[in-house]
């Protein structure tokens, strides 16, 4: 095959392989599966705490008699005492055999210490439905019984804690068996009540967040794999590889065919390359290496040239046969200043290839 071919199937193969490489990143970034979660059930607890608080003869009510949420400030000194219910809910998309264990239980917290006053028992609520309640009262808090209490603890340990909470927790274990699946999860309401004395509004008994909600779901994940995008994965694989070694074969014959230098060929690069200076270069039979020279190589013919004018002294052409190290000849020009030796070396290949980077310099202007 003529080098011209083969140049022009280089050319091919390495469009090829470009276009290759471009369907090969793009196949590659395709996703080869899909994750898909449905929900196949949604459900909320919900626990809500109530309290009415009962008053003593007021001026600022005008002898109001309770107080709800919402109704406001609850004040220490007309408050007899304070009714506390608490409500839980289940509910569900689909029906649930559900099964409810729950407690609850009341605790004074101070600063340096914490007491339970009151516990309801583990309890166990069964419904089958989509939705599951209970609902219990905690017996009333009076606040000079609590403060009793909490004068007495501090007395005997020998500290005064000032202001403390009534704090009421109730947890609840759910197990819901729907058709979509097992609901297993724990939930706890929390409700303080802080005995405030010398806060801003007076002294007063501040109430906190009365509802928790907790929310979930049951889903189910199906995962979709997508063939296609395998096969256009493989496919790329393939004609990249493809394109890749017909490349790779194209550019070793391309090398392989390149016309050796003959000795003519080497002589006429020469001539051409020395033709300009032929007045200043005279022709050694063999080379002359005085003992202790220095030898000093320039980059150019032409910085060799003005080396020679500086100095006047003509330039010594002399040619080295090729060798097995070097297949090639080389020739050897030299300016000799007494012991400095002014060198340039060029073998006919380095010409080819600079005359080769000139033309595309000339090309690309």
């Amino acid at each position: 095959m003529s080098r011209t071919k083969i140049k022009a199937l280089s050319i091919f193969f390495a469009i090829f392989t470009i276009i290759s490489l471009i369907f090969l990143a793009y196949a590659t970034q395709l996703p080869t599966e899909e994750v898909t979660t449905n929900t196949l059930c949604n459900y909320t607890q919900d626990g809500t705490y109530d309290y009415i608080a009962a008053l003593g003869s007021n001026l600022i009510y005008s002898n109001k008699s309770t107080l709800g949420p919402g109704e406001g400030i609850v004040y220490i000194s007309i408050t007899k005492y304070i009714d506390i219910t608490f409500t839980y809910t289940f509910e569900s998309d689909l029906n649930a055999n559900t099964t409810i264990r729950y407690t609850a239980s009341e605790f004074v917290v101070t600063s340096r210490w914490t007491r339970q006053t009151y516990s309801i028992p583990l309890k166990t609520i069964v419904n089958t439905s989509n939705e599951t309640s209970f609902q219990f009262s905690i017996p009333p808090i009076t606040i000079r019984s609590m403060d009793t209490l909490v004068g007495s603890i501090n007395s005997e340990i020998g500290v005064s804690t000032g202001n403390y909470n009534i704090t009421i927790v109730t947890t609840a274990a759910l197990n819901a068996e729907t058709e979509a699946g097992t609901i297993n999860e724990q939930f706890t309401a929390s409700l303080p009540l802080g005995i405030e004395r010398g806060a801003t509004e007076g002294d007063i008994v501040s109430i906190g967040n009365l509802q928790t909600t907790k929310t979930g779901e049951i889903t189910q994940t199906e995962t979709t794999y997508y063939d296609w995008v395998k096969n256009q994965q493989y496919a790329s694989y393939i004609t990249s590889a493809t394109a890749l070694i017909g490349l790779a074969i194209c550019a070793f014959f391309y090398i392989q065919t390149k016309p050796p230098i003959t000795p003519a060929t080497s002589e006429k690069l020469i001539q051409e390359l020395t033709e300009p200076y032929q007045d200043i270069i005279v022709e050694a039979a063999q080379e002359q290496t005085p003992q202790g020279q220095t030898t000093i190589t320039t980059k150019t013919l032409e910085d060799l040239v003005k080396i020679a004018d500086t100095l006047t002294k003509p330039i010594v052409h002399f040619q080295k046969p090729p060798t097995p190290e070097n297949k090639e000849p080389t020739d050897i020009f030299y300016v000799l200043d007494d012991i400095t030796r002014y060198e340039y070396n060029i073998t006919p290949s380095k010409i080819k290839a600079a005359e080769h980077i000139s033309e595309e310099s000339e090309e690309n202007r």
